[in-house]
């Protein structure tokens, strides 16, 4: 199972843009994909028209507004591979959600998930590896977000003295105005769910729920041959959960780093170990600076740099990724 990342040729009209997307993908069979685009109003019904589109519908497909800071309108990330133990779900709330807020979206969309499992014989706390949570106008939004998630897993039985579920928490938008919650689910049937293990760091960031967040760093599963490293969004943290290098991007991508080298050792792996990252950064104007830091850094990396805004004003870059190592 591979993780990609798919861009177009920038600063073209949309449609020449899938079009480029299309003829990338012409002989490639995704398991799941998600479309960042940078106006998810005027362009996803643009979109829904378009060949890519049914080429893509016929497994799971996502969508977020996270515009791509390489100019492009449009960019794609795609799992592909031998994926049969693996079960995606993507849950975007339409307008019939008017006058929902942010908790209770949270918490219906992560029960939409919980019966879709039920429906397989399988559950939330023993299966689901992964999850994206993407969060609109997230400096209103994100203590609903906590909240919602926060209840559910109690009532599941996800805790501290059990695990979490390795997650990403980060601002983006829909094409619905009532939606204010996407979450993207990642989970494994029963051949391999036993070998999910969760990492940690102890000495370079803090666990979640010190400060009311219940997530994990990061989680592994055996598959086969294979080690899949699922990393969560990863900021300049350290052991007691302090932004480290306030208002300088370019240390705080440093740190995190750093933060990820010590999750993926934790679980046996490696920076080099790394099959693609996607980058959010806060502030466009930090794009220039941080390509190049990627360029410079990690040559061989495939990696999507986005516009989001991080959960917390003074983190001006997250990071997420997935690493696959040979057992």
């Amino acid at each position: 199972m591979q993780f990609r990342i798919y861009q177009p040729l920038p600063g073209r009209t949309l449609i020449q843009e899938l079009d480029d997307l299309l003829l990338q993908l012409y002989d490639v069979k995704t398991n799941f994909t998600r479309v960042y685009f940078s106006d998810v109003k005027n362009q996803l019904p643009v979109f829904e028209r378009h060949p890519l589109a049914k080429k893509l519908n016929e497994r799971v497909m996502a969508y977020v507004e996270q515009p791509p800071l390489d100019g492009s309108k449009v960019a794609l990330q795609t799992v592909e591979g031998d994926a049969s133990h693996f079960l995606f779900q993507s849950i975007r709330f339409a307008e019939e959600c008017d006058g929902q807020s942010a908790e209770e979206q949270t918490f219906e969309a992560f029960e939409s998930h919980i019966s879709f499992l039920k429906e397989q014989d399988l559950n939330l706390k023993d299966n689901c590896l992964r999850t994206w949570c993407f969060v609109h106008d997230i400096d209103r939004h994100y203590d609903g977000l906590v909240n919602g998630r926060n209840r559910l897993f109690e009532r599941e039985g996800l805790n501290k003295d059990t695990h979490f579920i390795a997650s990403t928490g980060i601002g983006g938008s829909f094409a619905h105005n009532a939606a204010l919650i996407g979450i993207d689910f990642l989970s494994v049937d029963q051949t391999y769910s036993g070998t999910i293990r969760y990492l940690q760091a102890a000495d370079y960031l803090n666990r979640s729920e010190e400060y009311g967040v219940a997530f994990e760093r990061g989680a592994t599963i055996d598959v086969a041959n294979e080690r899949y490293f699922f990393i969560s969004g990863t900021a300049s943290i350290d052991k007691q959960g302090d932004i480290v290098h306030p208002g300088d991007v370019v240390t705080q991508a440093g740190r995190l780093f750093l933060n990820i080298q010590k999750l993926l050792k934790d679980g046996g792996g490696s920076l080099a170990d790394m099959q693609s990252v996607i980058i959010y950064l806060r502030d466009i104007a930090d794009y220039v600076t941080i390509d190049r830091y990627m360029r410079m850094r990690f040559p061989q990396l495939s990696f999507l740099i986005l516009q989001a805004r991080v959960c917390r004003p003074g983190w001006l870059i997250e990071v997420e990724g997935v690493a696959v190592k040979s057992l």
